[in-house]
């Protein structure tokens, strides 16, 4: 995701602060449990419909397998945005792109204008 950092030059510093939100974000039990959960779900919808409406069960447990993924993506997004925001804050970073905010007082951002106390803004 180096492309939400485009305010930092250094390449390993980019890495440095990728690793930061990984470490931070990283779980293989999540996805097990979204989707086991969410698949034991539609094979029970499936068991429960399948003798009297088996067209019926083939979509709802369709249905519920995607809503569990959809819902295990928009998890995973925010986790992630909200370890971005605490790795930058506590490197002293810009949350929209990355610039160190350490020697400036002012308050913004001198590389892409984000005052310190608005949210990050995507890029236009």
């Amino acid at each position: 995701m180096s492309e939400d950092f485009w305010g930092i030059d250094d390449p390993q510093e980019v890495e440095r602060i990728e690793h930061a939100i990984n470490a931070r974000t990283q779980s293989h039990f999540r996805v097990i449990f979204y989707l086991g959960g969410f698949g034991a779900v539609a094979a029970a919808i499936g068991k429960l419909l399948g003798p009297h409406y088996p067209v019926l069960a083939v979509i709802a447990s369709i249905a519920v397998f995607l809503f569990g993924l959809l819902t295990h993506i928009a998890c995973e997004v925010s986790r992630y945005e909200r370890a971005k925001a605490e790795v930058l804050t506590s490197m002293g970073r810009c949350l929209n792109c990355g610039y160190k905010l350490e020697p400036h007082t002012e308050s913004s951002c001198p590389e892409c204008g984000r005052t310190r106390d608005s949210p990050a803004q995507p890029l236009q």
